[in-house]
């Protein structure tokens, strides 16, 4: 099983090859879930594996009849098994760590970097 520093570790790494422009990231439509609503997503692929970053609210539960919404972001991989064609989910991170917020940012900042979102807003 995966501990916590693992998941960091990989994560950290997915946010090096971010910033490096060694992946590239494209808006994903994520399904929101019952306990969740997903704002944004982005999709890399790197290797056999799809990555899927996203930040969204998601229903916490004091109780059971007391829950609330936190803010947050999380990580899916996708992979393909050998031998069948469709892709599924093979893993999700824990979430509320902050090396997942740091690469969701990295993200964003890197997809509007990539699209010369600041072009002719520059100049003088």
């Amino acid at each position: 099983m995966y501990s916590n520093s693992d998941w960091v570790k990989a994560i950290t790494k997915l946010t090096r090859l971010t910033v490096e422009g060694k992946l590239t990231w494209q808006p994903e439509d994520f399904e929101t879930r019952e306990l969740e609503i997903v704002d944004t997503a982005f999709r890399a692929t790197l290797g056999n594996k799809d990555y899927i970053v996203f930040q969204g609210r998601f229903k916490s539960w004091a109780d059971e009849d007391t829950y609330h919404w936190s803010d947050t972001a999380g990580l899916e991989i996708w992979g393909r098994p050998v031998g069948i064609g469709t892709r599924g989910r093979i893993a999700t991170s824990p979430l509320g760590f902050s090396a997942t917020s740091n690469l969701m940012e990295s993200v964003k900042n890197r997809y509007a970097f990539e699209r010369n979102a600041l072009d002719g807003l520059l100049d003088d």
